[in-house]
This record gives C-alpha cells, structure tokens and sequence, in this order.
C-alpha cells in the first residue's frame, strides 16, 4: 500500500521486463490529470521500482459499450466510469530500489525484474527522487542541482565526481 504521503494511481494489471508494465488507474484518478514524463514508484512485495509514465489510452470491460456511448448523460458516464470504462497508463521501470533487511539502506539495482500483480503505483516523493538523484546538501558528495521534474518542486542532482568518470 502507498504511504500516506504519497497519493495511490492505480495497481499494476500486466506487463514485461522488455516491453514495460501496465497499470490500470484507479476510478477516483482523471485521466487527464496522467502526463506522460511523470516519475512514479511501484510498490512490490521484495522491491520498489522507480518509474516513468510513457503512455496512457483508454479501456473497456466490453466493447459494447462503445457501440452507444452516453453522450451528454453525465450520470451514465459516471456509472460507467472505473468499471466499465478505466484508464490504462504504461509504465516504464528504470530502477530497482532494492529494501535491505538488515538495515534501513535503499540500493538502487538496475531493473532485473518486474512487480506482481496488483501492485500499487503511487506519486514518487521528495525522498524517492533523493534516493535515486541524491541530495544537493549532501556534505560528502559534490552534487549539482540541474533541475525539476514538471510536477514536482523537488531538485534533480546530478553527481559531479560520478559525472567525470567516463567520457561524456
């Protein structure tokens, strides 16, 4: 489950390792509040997967639905709406958080697995972006703030000495 901090999207319905995971949103999320380009964490059962947002489209339960859409009926439509028609968001995993049993440490792995089944999907948070681009005040790092994420008031870092280490 999401903590409270963090607002839940949906749970993950399907997906692959190579081709990405599907999440169905959640009825009390719009659709067009999702923008593709938006950090989110997915919660599996061992580890938590740092994501982002590649598509959204639009589903049904069954596609008779469509054949007489309630136009101008706000009513329909909002019976309709998380069960008979649903948004569907694709995900795109580009770190494994990895939980260490022994301690509090998070270690960021690359993605060698996917989540289970109906697992939540929530906002990333102030302290998933530290976990992942560091934190600029960090006194034993030389760490650069290059930015924002578009919907978030949390800095990027990038780390200067991890940065010179290879040709860029």
């Amino acid at each position: 489950m999401c903590k409270l901090s963090k607002k839940n999207l949906g749970v993950i319905t399907q997906g692959s390792l190579s081709g990405g995971l599907e999440m169905r949103l959640s009825s009390s999320n719009s659709v067009e509040e999702v923008r593709v380009g938006k950090f989110v964490v997915v919660e599996g059962r061992q580890n938590r997967f740092f994501c982002m947002l590649t598509d959204v489209s639009l589903g049904t339960s069954n596609p008779k639905i469509l054949l007489d859409p309630p136009t101008d009926d706000d009513f329909t439509s909002e019976i309709l709406n998380g069960i008979g028609t649903f948004g569907t968001v694709k995900l795109q995993p580009m770190l494994m958080i990895e939980r260490n049993t022994k301690s509090s440490e998070e270690e960021l792995r690359p993605v060698k697995t996917i989540p289970s089944h109906f697992s939540n999907v929530c906002d990333a948070s102030e302290h998933d972006f530290k976990t992942v681009f560091g934190d600029e005040h960090d006194p034993n790092k030389k760490m650069f703030n290059i930015g924002q994420p578009l919907d978030m008031d949390t800095p990027v870092c990038l780390d200067l000495d991890r940065f010179i280490e290879r040709s860029n």
